[in-house]
C-alpha cells in the first residue's frame, strides 16, 4: 500500500482498489466488493477510516468471517499453531 501512496494514489483510491475494483476485475462484484444487502460480508472493522489513511489497516478491531464476529487476537493465536 505504501508503494501505491508513493506512486500518488490516495488512501480512498487504494481502498476502492482493494475492494470494489478487485471484485469487478474478478467479475465477482455482484457478490462481493461493497457492503450491500444480499452480498457476502466478510469484513475487517478498523479503528480508523481507511479512506483517510493507510495506517488504518494496522488497527483491526474485529473481523467478521462467515457471520462470526472474531477478535483479531483469536486469528493470530490460531495461526501460531
Amino acid at each position: 500500500m505504501q508503494r501505491l501512496m508513493d506512486a500518488g494514489e490516495t488512501p480512498a483510491q487504494i481502498f476502492k482498489s482493494a475492494t470494489l475494483t478487485n471484485a469487478q476485475t474478478l467479475k465477482l462484484d455482484g457478490d462481493i466488493g461493497t457492503v450491500q444487502v444480499g452480498k457476502r460480508a466478510n469484513l475487517l472493522l478498523l479503528r480508523q477510516d481507511p479512506t483517510q489513511t493507510i495506517d488504518a489497516y494496522a488497527g483491526i478491531a474485529k473481523v467478521i468471517l462467515n457471520g462470526r464476529v472474531l477478535d483479531p487476537s483469536e486469528l493470530t493465536a490460531n495461526a501460531a499453531h
